[in-house]
């Protein structure tokens, strides 16, 4: 899978609910202020061979970096793209989104916890990128790939780096172009 190990624990309201998550870190310390990077990947999760080696990179570069877990597909990337799956598991990942929202606090939590981290950034990754939009205040930055549709922020004044492109079958690409209005007015505002 990686470098790096699987941390497991129950959902504090839902006790029959067992969550996952890909942790790894440095060898060694670099810096003055070791900062963690809690991410909230898209349907497939962290076992997809591209989340975990993200992981490890950052990691590498002397991150504690921890990759939440979420609802699995095992869809093709042919049924992907050409039926409707996607758009179920949207639904699906909405309806338990307080969960999703509640378990990426957790991994907010353990990495300041356990693992002695003093800053902690989210890093949301196509639906993810949802989520981590709503916790934005909860981190000390936030940064957003490929949002499949973005949400409207809430009032933080946390640094954001959002990335995406414009041509996805996925993006809506308006909902991303009136969140990036909200987040930064003067960008947007016509002449």
């Amino acid at each position: 899978m990686g470098a790096g190990s699987i941390v497991e624990w129950r959902d504090e309201e839902e006790s029959d609910i067992s969550v996952q998550a890909y942790l790894v870190y440095p060898d060694a310390h670099v810096g003055r202020i070791m900062t963690g990077v809690v991410i909230v990947p898209d349907c497939a999760g962290f076992r997809t061979p591209y989340v975990c080696t993200f992981a490890d990179k950052l990691a590498e570069q002397g991150y504690k970096v921890i990759v939440l877990d979420l609802p699995v597909t095992t869809a093709t990337s042919d049924e992907w793209t050409n039926s409707g799956t996607f758009r179920k598991w949207k639904d699906t990942a909405a309806a338990v989104e307080a969960s999703t929202v509640r378990w990426a606090l957790r991994c907010r939590d353990l990495l300041k916890q356990t693992y002695e981290v003093q800053r902690v950034g989210v890093l949301g990754l196509g639906y993810g990128a949802e989520v981590a939009v709503r916790i934005a205040s909860s981190f000390d930055a936030v940064a957003l790939l490929s949002p499949t549709a973005l949400p409207p922020p809430s009032s933080s004044t946390t640094p954001t780096l959002l990335v995406t492109g414009d041509r996805n079958e996925y993006i809506d690409s308006s909902k991303v172009v009136h969140a990036l209005a909200l987040f930064v007015p003067d960008l947007c505002s016509s002449s």
